[in-house]
C-alpha cells in the first residue's frame, strides 16, 4: 500500500472514532476536545482505546487504531470506525508516514495576505471496492491569507453532501500546518462527516480544541476559515492536506484516499 493510503486512510479511520456525532448546520463550532485526542507521529497508527497520545502535524487518534487490512475489503460491523474491535480496512495497518513538515522561517504581516493554489492534473485518488462517489476526489486546494484570518478551501469533483448517506459511511477532510519553529509542534484540523452531519476540530500538540473559526460545505467545496493566531500567526509554512472516504455496505468495504498535493504543499507559492 502506497504512503498516501497508509497516512490518509488511517486519518479517516482514527478520526472517525474520535467524533461520533455531528450537527446539521454547515457552520460548525467544532467537537468536544475531550473526545478527539491526537495520536501517532505524523500519522502512525495508535491503538489506545481512549484515543489519547502524542502527535505531530494534526494527525488524529482514536479507539483501536491498529487495523489489519484484507485485499477483498470484506469485514463485519465491528470493523467500522467507532465500533467495537479493531478497524479492519486495507492499508490501516501500515506505519508509513505522511510527509514530514518543516518550519519555513520567520513570519510577519507580509505573509498575512499571500496565497497558494494547487490543482490536480487528473483523477488520482487511490480507491478500492465497488463504490467511489465523485465528491471523494479532491481536484484543487486554495490557501488564502485574509489579513487577520486564513482560509483553506478544498474543491472536489462532485457536490459534497451535508450528511453521509448511511451510518457506515464517513468522510474526513484534513489539513496540517508545519510548526512555527524547529522543535515545536505543528497544527492540524480535521472535519469529519457522518450520517449526522459534519464536525470539525483544531489540534495542536496532544490536544484537540474547539474549532475557532467557521466551516462550510458549499456545492463541491469544503471551506475552513480561522484566525492566523490559532495556527501560529502569518508565516510561510509547509502543509499536508487530504480527503478520505469510507463506506461499508453489504459486507464489502469501499474507500477512496486522496492527498492534495500528493506530497506536501507550501504557502505562499
Amino acid at each position: 500500500m502506497r504512503r498516501k493510503a497508509g497516512a490518509a486512510l488511517l486519518a479517516l479511520l482514527l478520526f472517525g472514532t474520535a467524533c461520533s456525532s455531528g450537527d446539521d448546520a454547515t457552520d460548525s463550532p467544532g467537537s468536544d476536545p475531550k473526545t478527539a485526542q491526537e495520536d501517532g507521529t505524523n500519522g502512525k497508527a495508535g491503538g489506545k482505546k481512549d484515543g489519547k497520545g502524542k502527535g505531530k502535524n494534526g494527525r488524529r487518534g482514536g479507539k483501536n487504531g491498529n487495523g489489519r487490512g484484507g485485499k477483498d475489503g470484506k469485514g463485519s460491523d465491528d470493523d467500522l470506525p467507532g465500533a467495537p474491535g479493531s478497524a479492519t480496512v486495507p492499508g490501516s495497518d501500515t506505519e508509513e508516514n505522511a510527509p514530514g513538515l518543516d518550519p519555513q522561517g520567520e513570519g510577519g504581516p507580509a505573509f498575512a495576505s499571500k496565497s497558494a493554489h494547487f490543482e490536480e492534473p487528473g483523477a488520482d485518488a487511490e480507491k478500492d471496492g465497488p463504490l467511489s462517489p465523485g465528491y471523494a476526489e479532491a481536484t484543487e486546494i486554495d490557501v488564502e491569507g485574509l489579513g487577520d484570518d486564513v482560509r483553506i478551501t478544498f474543491t472536489f469533483a462532485g457536490e459534497v453532501p451535508q450528511k453521509m448517506p448511511t451510518d457506515k459511511t464517513y468522510m474526513v477532510v484534513a489539513f496540517g500546518f508545519s510548526a512555527k519553529k524547529k522543535g515545536q509542534e505543528g497544527y492540524g484540523m480535521n472535519a469529519q462527516a457522518s450520517n449526522e452531519g459534519w464536525q470539525v476540530v483544531l489540534g495542536s500538540k496532544d490536544q484537540a480544541k474547539e474549532f475557532p473559526g467557521t466551516f462550510f460545505v458549499r456545492g463541491n467545496t469544503v471551506e475552513f476559515t480561522l484566525p492566523w493566531s490559532a495556527v501560529g500567526g502569518p508565516r510561510p509554512f509547509e502543509f499536508y492536506a487530504s480527503s478520505s472516504w469510507f463506506q461499508y455496505a453489504a459486507g464489502v468495504t469501499s474507500y477512496s484516499v486522496d492527498p492534495i498535493p500528493n506530497d506536501k504543499g507550501t504557502y505562499p507559492n
